[in-house]
């Protein structure tokens, strides 16, 4: 059975499980006064919604929304739709963007197609006091409390100079697909640059408590931080996802009388910092690089210091009583030291810490494109790992989490929905590629399936799952 076939069968197994649901779906749509939706802006649809309905989201700049449902929050694209915060001269009016709290256990919320922003302006606005001093720990997107778990895909996520782009706490998982996230970096330091301090240097993702699946994605750190945070009891998988922590930048030294101004290198981010009891398991899947930042200058003679100390370099991986398994081939890369003309400085280094090993064979992986279908659209798939090892490719009404015993990562499908979607043997490349098109059903219209990927080396025995991937189709 070929692949295209194949979907079709699929979808209408799929559609025996989901059609009392998709029967009784509400499908809301949002847009600008006068664009012919339902409501002007996302929150209002959210509020008049029943969980299992579909918020559409047209063209447009929206205000701040919280999702405290099992709803699908659909854009149209990070391209076309925004959702914006400001936090311009004072601290910022909601904890976040977009909140997500509270979903429930047996459910689940998705939020796909749009840029949440926040939006900031660093001095000659902020020259006189630390912009940050005191403020929550805000992000573009916040997770909290959620049983039921949170898919984000197809989603641009600016927290501008001073903010998480993603934080994530005490939630069962949160997946995500096609996400790029994107601090604003400082640059051009002067003598005001002392109002930027450590403090507010927060992570592009951070994750407390809280299961992740990352893949497709590329996650940047803000100003001086790291890209990607994990800590406390989970599991997370990574695929096909670059990492990058930011640069560091100069700040004011104390000059102690001196005229002249002096300046001290800040520390950089590091890409992966990982603590206190996560697993974490990088799969490769594409070229895929872990970076730390590069340490800030440090200029100037300090009379009671000695110098002004330039900033350690950014470790690629980090890792505190943790565990962190990588996929063969990685690119690490340390970062470099900032200028310090009289003080020692340190590079980063690609590992620092313990509890992290090299897996003997690459992870498997899913790639998909691109995210977002139609009801007779197509899509296309390649699933990586080892070469000439079996894989499995299972597809699910919704997302879930179950540990399986012996089995490298877990499953992040729905158990009572999932069927076998494709099946094989990688190639000598360790590939698999699938055509695949959409039952041309509107049906299936604001439906999202998702994916994962599982294989088995042989000799080895040993089964490896990968992230999961959605399709969202509208």
């Amino acid at each position: 059975m070929d692949a295209r076939r194949r979907l079709r069968t699929v979808a209408t197994a799929l559609s025996a499980l989901l059609l009392p649901r998709l029967t009784l779906a509400t499908v809301w749509t949002v847009s600008p006064p006068g664009g012919g939706g339902q409501f002007n802006d996302i929150q209002s649809a959210v509020n008049a919604a029943s969980p299992g309905d579909t918020v559409l989201v047209v063209a447009g700049t929206y205000p701040p929304f919280v999702l405290d449902k099992a709803l699908r929050v659909l854009g149209v694209g990070p391209g076309l739709v925004t959702v914006s915060m400001a936090a311009i001269s004072s601290p910022p009016p909601a904890p976040a963007a977009v909140q997500v709290t509270g979903i429930p256990a047996g459910s689940f919320a998705l939020i796909a197609g749009m840029k949440v922003q926040i939006s900031t302006v660093y001095p000659p606005a902020f020259c006189l006091s630390c912009p940050c001093s005191g403020w929550p720990s805000a992000s573009a997107l916040s997770v909290a409390n959620c049983i039921g778990p949170l898919f984000l895909s197809n989603l641009q996520l600016e927290p501008g100079y001073y903010f998480h782009g993603l934080s994530a706490t005490a939630s069962t998982l949160v997946l995500l697909d096609h996400v790029a996230v994107s601090g604003s970096q400082v640059s051009g330091c002067s003598l005001f640059c002392d109002n930027y301090n450590a403090a507010c240097a927060r992570a592009g993702i951070s994750a407390s408590g809280t299961n992740l699946s990352v893949n497709d994605s590329s996650i940047q750190g803000v100003t001086s931080s790291t890209a990607l945070q994990i800590d406390g009891a989970s599991q997370s998988i990574l695929a096909r996802t670059n990492l990058t922590g930011s640069d560091a930048i100069s700040i004011a030294c104390p000059s102690f009388g001196s005229p002249v101004p002096k300046w001290r290198g800040l520390d950089a981010g590091h890409g992966l910092s990982v603590a206190s009891g996560a697993v974490v398991r990088v799969a490769g899947g594409s070229p895929v690089a872990i970076a730390g930042g590069e340490g800030g200058d440090g200029y100037g003679f300090v009379p009671l210091m000695g110098c002004c100390e330039g900033g350690d370099g950014g470790h690629a991986v980090t890792s505190s009583a943790s565990t962190v398994l990588l996929a063969p081939g990685l690119a690490l890369i340390p970062g470099l030291p900032g200028y310090s003309p009289s003080c020692p400085v340190l590079p980063g280094q690609a590992i620092s810490g313990s509890g992290v090993s090299t897996a003997s064979a690459p992870l498997p992986s899913l790639g998909l494109n691109p995210p977002l279908s139609s009801p007779g659209g197509s899509f296309s798939l390649e699933v990586k790992g080892a070469a000439s090892s079996v894989f499995a490719l299972g597809v699910s009404g919704a997302p879930g989490f179950l540990p399986i015993p012996g089995v490298g990562g877990a499953l992040l499908l729905d158990p009572g929905s999932l069927v076998l979607f494709a099946s094989g043997t990688l190639d000598a490349t360790g590939t698999a590629s699938i055509s695949a098109a959409v039952a041309p059903d509107p049906l299936f219209s604001t439906l999202v399936l998702f994916l994962q990927p599982a294989t088995l080396v042989p000799g080895a025995g040993a089964v490896d799952l990968g992230p999961a991937v959605p399709i969202v189709i509208l």
